[in-house]
């Protein structure tokens, strides 16, 4: 196997501090359909709500959102192995339905990321995962912010978030999940880098707050359903 790329196919190189060299290129659903739908059905995929999907139906909805404007998928990949490390899903919040719910700026951009499932726990991985995501995102000039809406049960993820230098927004409450909107600006994301942790922080969520949350949520969408709102 040739375990090197056409430097074309690479859309950007990460190079991060004690791991190895991450390159991020353009999905290509030929090539990638059966991982990420072997991702999809794993434990941890639960959030991502694609558990059971065909892998006709995983591939409708990413050639959808590849033909999509404003929005961009990657797969990253070790260097050296090709081995898929994760998902990305890069896209313009103007340009999707979640500007409706926050204050979006020409210069956001959302992120989706999913985490390959690694047979042997590799230190840091999350957080170097994340490190990558955001240097990418961050090497396009035009981008000021980076903008995710994590569903508010998904701890994990707000522990990556945190670590990463994420600051927390709103809680808001999508026609699919109730979520808690985290946002990292290109100045908060040069401190970590010039000063980074690997402290286990987190934003703090009481069980009540994120219950009560989830419940407001699933009323606001049967009240939707029901054309009592809108």
């Amino acid at each position: 196997m040739n375990n090197r790329r056409n430097e074309n196919e690479i859309a950007y190189q990460v190079n991060l501090p004690d791991f190895e060299s991450i390159d991020i290129r353009p999905l290509n659903l030929d090539e990638d359909l059966l991982t990420i739908h072997d991702w999809f059905n794993r434990d941890h995929a639960h959030f991502w709500g694609l558990v059971g999907k065909s892998v006709e139906k995983v591939r409708s909805i990413y050639q959808e959102r590849l033909e999509e404007e404003g929005h961009e998928v990657f797969i990253g990949e070790y260097s050296s192995s090709q081995e898929p490390l994760f998902l990305l899903h890069l896209y313009e919040p103007k340009k999707d339905g979640l500007a409706e719910y926050y204050d979006a700026q020409d210069s956001d951009r959302g992120t989706h990321q999913f985490l390959a499932p690694v047979a042997v726990k590799i230190p840091n991985f999350t957080q170097n995962i994340f490190a990558a995501i955001c240097e990418f995102a961050f090497h396009y000039p035009e981008v000021q912010r980076i903008v995710a809406e994590p569903d508010i049960r998904n701890e994990k993820q707000f522990i990556a978030c945190k670590r990463a230098g994420y600051s927390l927004g709103s809680v808001i409450y999508l026609p699919n999940k109730t979520c808690q909107l985290v946002f990292l600006t290109r100045e908060q994301y040069s401190n970590v880098r010039r000063q980074p942790t690997r402290s286990k922080e987190k934003f703090l969520f009481r069980p009540v707050w994120v219950k009560f949350h989830v419940l407001i949520g699933k009323i606001r969408r049967r009240l939707i359903k029901l054309g009592f709102l809108k």
